[in-house]
Parts: C-alpha cells; sequence; structure tokens
C-alpha cells in the first residue's frame, strides 16, 4: 500500500530518498542529527555530531561545503527562506548564522 500525502509532501520524500541513495552524509564521521532542505530544493544542509554541518548537492551527492564549530556537536540547523543564511545550534546552546554561499560565520 503506497502512503497517501499531498503532492509536496511526496515531491520532498521522494528527493530524500535520492538525496539518501546518493550518499548524503557520507562524509560526516559522528551521527547525523538534523537536515534541512534549502528553499531552492537542489541542496540540502547536514547537522552532526563530528562538530559541522555540511552543504549537499541533492541531485549527486557530493558535499559542496561546510561549517565548522571548533569540535562541538551540532545538533540542530535551519536554513532561512530567503536561502542566504543557516542557522546551527550545537549541544552546548551555542546558536551560529553563517553565510550560505561563503560557508563565512556571521555571528
Amino acid at each position: 500500500m503506497k502512503p497517501e500525502c499531498s503532492l509536496d509532501e511526496c515531491e520532498l520524500l521522494e528527493r530524500s530518498r535520492r538525496a539518501v541513495e546518493n550518499g548524503i552524509g557520507r562524509g560526516h564521521t559522528g551521527f547525523v542529527y538534523d537536515v534541512a532542505y534549502h528553499p531552492d530544493g537542489r541542496h540540502v544542509v547536514s547537522a552532526a555530531w563530528d562538530g559541522s554541518a555540511r552543504v549537499w548537492d541533492v541531485a549527486t551527492g557530493r558535499e559542496l561545503g561546510r561549517f565548522e564549530h571548533d569540535g562541538a556537536n551540532v545538533h540542530s540547523v535551519a536554513v532561512h527562506p530567503n536561502g542566504r543564511w543557516v542557522a546551527t545550534l550545537t549541544r552546548n546552546n551555542s546558536v551560529s548564522l553563517w553565510d550560505f554561499t561563503t560557508f563565512e560565520r556571521l555571528h
């Protein structure tokens, strides 16, 4: 039996399935705790306990860049609706704001 979902939900589920098949998250050396889709639908950001959040190309599974946290476990990530910024939260409750295209920490 096929699960019922809206067109948008089904598309997101299908993109997620393809992203995993393409190897998204395999570059992390720690547990991947959270993921967030970029508004363009072509990128996903993963947060892991290896002290990084990483940007991935959904179609290829290739890592495009990373946000380093000096070893602090990253357990939450969000992408702003305009796609320009990424927010991360570490296990020690440190919040950082990053530029999506340059991977620079803004705050």
